[in-house]
């Protein structure tokens, strides 16, 4: 059926994930891991001890095409708490777009810091592609 079904195009493969709760209580995790469907990734979580959490979050944010960019204040600070959440493929213009249309107009360059490049500090322009957990500074004429 489910061959008939895409060949007519009336179904839609969704990604889905399955994360198993409760990680942290003891059970047999090979029996639970047999109950689920085997063409879907689940991953076990805990909420109580924050196990799994992370992975979590990054298998749905990969899922859905997004990645987390910081922001370094002109304190120096870099908000971790607030990142924007935008599309894969983003570039450092869109970003600049969603602070103000003033930081755009008097761009100079960005500095873009991520401990898994090369170089962990990197001099860019707009049209530069930012990846997930680059942490941006923007330098403008002003």
């Amino acid at each position: 059926d489910d061959i008939i079904d895409f060949l007519r195009g009336n179904t839609m493969n969704v990604p889905a994930v399955v994360a198993v709760n409760k990680s942290d209580l003891p059970h047999d995790r090979d029996e639970i891991v047999s109950h689920l469907p085997m063409n879907i990734e689940s991953l076990f979580v805990s909420a109580s001890t924050g196990e799994g959490i992370e992975d979590l979050k990054n298998l749905i944010f990969r899922g859905l095409s997004l990645v987390r960019i910081y922001l370094r204040e002109k304190s120096g600070e870099i908000d971790y708490e607030r990142p924007l959440i935008l599309r894969t493929g983003v570039k450092v213009r869109e970003v600049c777009r969603r602070i103000s249309r003033e930081m755009l107009s008097s761009f100079r360059y960005a500095i873009i810091l991520n401990n898994r490049r090369k170089q962990s500090e990197i001099r860019v322009g707009l049209d530069y592609e930012l990846v997930d957990e680059d942490v941006v500074t923007l330098i403008s004429r002003n």
